[in-house]
């Protein structure tokens, strides 16, 4: 855990001590400021414990996007508990083994996948209560209701190597497998986001990439940590994306280039829906030659190649402008990019097996090492 954040729900506290009455979150025509966050937080951390979730349990949210998802997760890491972000995307068998594999005691499951874990719980002997999200049969906000909100006192001591959100890797080559993402590992990626976009208290964000990936989770933390408005995005529809950016007057996003093509579809639409983005960052896959050229021609916003690992918190290399508009170092596009300052591995030459220092810019090829923050 770092000095200036040293525990993951520091975030809360510093901007509720700061700016209560500011906006935290929005979702839709919905919005809460850090104050009604806190509140809505320490609720859930209460229900959680009522509901039998001790330290070291993992709790599953099956969703798309919603607020509650950063909610949960927040809430597990006040008791010492882990909020494992299921892919809903996965095959029912695929996430049966997920919700099984994550040891998860209790479930929120968004309305639309409440009948698919229904089916389901035969085959999931550890799991206990259910809440379903959503929908005309909401449970979660009536649960958060009832429930006594969590008091300082009550709260568990955080220490470094604590996991409060476990997310799963793609399983490309077998099974998903979970990554233990711990208070030390988060609370330094997250510092480090804010700084390497220049995120502040001016910056609205849009988080429309699935929370139970780094894409979704770890960029909704590092902009709640500098006081920004982040805007979470239940699904990607490129339409009601780029509405929603000129609505709110946007100034960070991130997406994966698929996305970023989607959005481009009507490249004078896009330029003006897009303009008040400082921060494009994109990654989670190499950008195609093709797709990089247009979006070069239709966009004036600065961009950033975001490369990074479920394993490892989120990002740890970022390409960042000034190398995507060199035209005389258009290899660059290729690359990993520099070492992100404050990253929570280091990065080294394969060659010489040194570290690369920030300023370098990597050739594509590297080694990452773990170190202690």
């Amino acid at each position: 855990m770092t000095a200036e954040l040293p525990h993951i729900y520091g975030i809360v506290e510093r901007w509720l001590a700061k700016a209560p009455d500011t906006e935290a979150l929005a979702f839709g025509d919905r919005s809460w400021t850090w104050s009604e966050l806190d509140e809505r937080v320490r609720r859930a951390a209460g229900a959680l414990r009522s509901a039998g979730v001790a330290p070291g349990d993992r709790i599953a949210v099956v969703d798309k996007n919603h607020p509650a998802c950063l909610e949960l997760t927040l809430a597990a890491s006040l008791i010492g508990a882990a909020n494992a972000v299921v892919n809903f995307r996965l095959a029912p068998e695929e996430l049966a083994y997920v919700v099984d594999d994550s040891r998860a005691v209790l479930a929120v499951v968004g309305a639309e996948f409440a009948d698919t874990v229904a089916a389901l719980r035969d085959t999931l002997p550890r799991l206990g209560t259910v809440v379903v999200l959503g929908g005309e049969s909401d449970e979660y906000e009536q649960w958060l209701a009832a429930a006594t909100p969590l008091a300082d006192a009550d709260r568990h001591p955080a220490t470094d190597d604590d996991c409060f959100l476990q997310l799963y890797t793609s399983g490309t080559t077998g099974w998903p497998k979970g990554a233990l993402l711990t208070q030390r590992s988060m609370t330094a990626h997250t510092v480090a986001v804010g700084r390497a976009y220049d995120m502040d208290e001016s910056t609205v964000n849009i988080v429309a990439m699935p929370l139970f990936h780094v894409g979704g989770t770890s960029w909704a933390l590092g902009s709640m940590y500098t006081g920004s408005r982040t805007i979470v995005v239940r699904e990607m529809i490129p339409d009601a994306i780029l509405d929603l950016v000129e609505r709110r007057r946007a100034t960070h996003a991130f997406f994966v280039p698929a996305v970023v093509g989607m959005l481009l579809a009507e490249p004078d639409r896009a330029r003006t829906a897009l303009a008040s983005l400082r921060v494009l960052g994109y990654g989670g896959s190499p950008m195609p030659a093709s797709l990089m050229q247009k979006t070069l021609a239709t966009l004036d916003t600065p961009l950033y190649s975001v490369y990074g690992m479920t394993e490892l918190s989120g990002v740890f290399c970022v390409l960042g402008p000034d190398e995507h508009r060199d035209p005389e170092r258009t290899h660059l596009l290729a690359s990993a990019g520099r070492p992100l300052p404050g990253s929570v591995v280091r990065v080294v030459d394969p060659a010489t097996g040194e570290d690369l220092d920030d300023g370098a810019v990597t050739r594509g090829l590297f080694r990452l090492r773990q170190v202690s923050v």
